[in-house]
């Protein structure tokens, strides 16, 4: 489908202010083709003019189509010829899958999308991007990119962190390429640095996500405490938290936060073998009196079934306390800038 020249610009205008606001270096074909899927696709959401205005086209002239007939003249029949030939030019791209008198833009798109997501996966057919692409289309991958800025919330970003949060959502280089004090050669997509254990980020990280667990329990009125000390006697060994009142069937909740990365060499194939790995640990914290939950978030967001159950919880029981049914939609916002 031809495109009219000021449509054609909408990519090299959608480029140029990234790079401008966010220092990116260019987008590329492969960041390009991602970030202009919508968001739970992996994509930013910066739809395309040239690609969209068929759709919207298509669907608000359906929509519209009977209200059009009541107000032109019933003496003469019209014919709304521009519509035919977009759905025949639409039809050639995309095939005879949809009749013309849909008047879901959603179904219209869906085509479109399809065929950049197939794209987009064939120019990242690594084992390493494929694990990206299926990671940021997690719900705590994408949600952040939802939150309202606020710095009384703490959701608002600055823009260097969103430079860094997007380059790696994009897979597009982050750092320079130097040598890591660990010994190991760290590459421009900076994805060392999450997993590495001398980096300073994982360790605010991990303080900063039982700050905010703490805070959840405290707006359930829910008392906990980070670190308790002398519930494991035979080892010194300590988790994250503990609940001082009754969780869940008469037993206190005791946790341990994880942030396996996700695409970590030694976890990209078995991540979520962590919260088995913290249960083992921690086994002695399962008894008549005590639930111990590993919570176990990898860097891009996707969570076990453990996690997202606890996360379910907690959110339950605050919305009981606050009556305010966005909380859980906050608390996700919230664990995903975390990340």
């Amino acid at each position: 489908m031809a495109e009219p020249p000021l449509i054609r610009q909408n990519k090299f205008w959608i480029c140029s202010n990234a790079n401008f606001v966010w220092s990116f270096n260019p987008f590329g074909d492969k960041g390009l083709c991602q970030a202009v899927l919508p968001i739970c696709m992996g994509g930013l959401g910066l739809g395309v003019v040239a690609d969209l205005a068929p759709s919207a086209f298509l669907s608000f002239a359906t929509a519209t189509a009977t209200l059009q007939n009541m107000m032109l003249p019933v003496a003469k029949l019209y014919e709304d010829h521009l519509r035919k030939e977009t759905f025949a030019e639409w039809c050639s791209i995309f095939g005879d899958v949809l009749n013309i008198d849909n008047c879901s833009q959603r179904k219209w798109n869906e085509p479109f999308l399809n065929k950049s997501k197939i794209f987009l996966e064939k120019m990242n057919d690594s084992l390493l991007n494929k694990a990206r692409l299926m990671a940021v289309k997690s719900d705590l991958g994408s949600v952040w990119l939802r939150a309202v800025p606020s710095t009384a919330c703490g959701t608002r970003l600055d823009n260097a962190s969103i430079r860094v949060d997007l380059c790696l959502r994009l897979g597009l280089p982050v750092v320079s390429e130097y040598r890591c004090l660990c010994g190991a050669y760290v590459f421009s997509l900076g994805y060392h640095g999450l997993s590495c254990k001398f980096g300073s980020g994982g360790q605010a990280r991990h303080s900063a996500m039982n700050d905010y667990l703490i805070r959840l329990f405290q707006k359930a009125y829910i008392p906990a405490i980070k670190q308790p000390a002398s519930l494991i006697l035979d080892r010194n060994i300590r988790p994250e938290g503990y609940t001082l009142t009754p969780w869940s069937d008469g037993r206190c909740l005791t946790w341990d936060v994880t942030f396996p990365h996700t695409l970590a060499d030694r976890y990209i194939s078995n991540t979520l073998l962590k919260p088995d790995f913290k249960n083992s640990k921690y086994v002695d914290l399962n008894d008549g009196t005590r639930l111990f939950v590993p919570v176990c978030v990898e860097t891009f967001g996707p969570i076990d079934k453990v996690t997202q159950h606890f996360f379910d919880n907690i959110s339950t029981k605050i919305i009981k306390v606050s009556g305010d049914p966005n909380d859980k939609m906050y608390m996700k916002q919230n664990v995903s800038l975390l990340l």
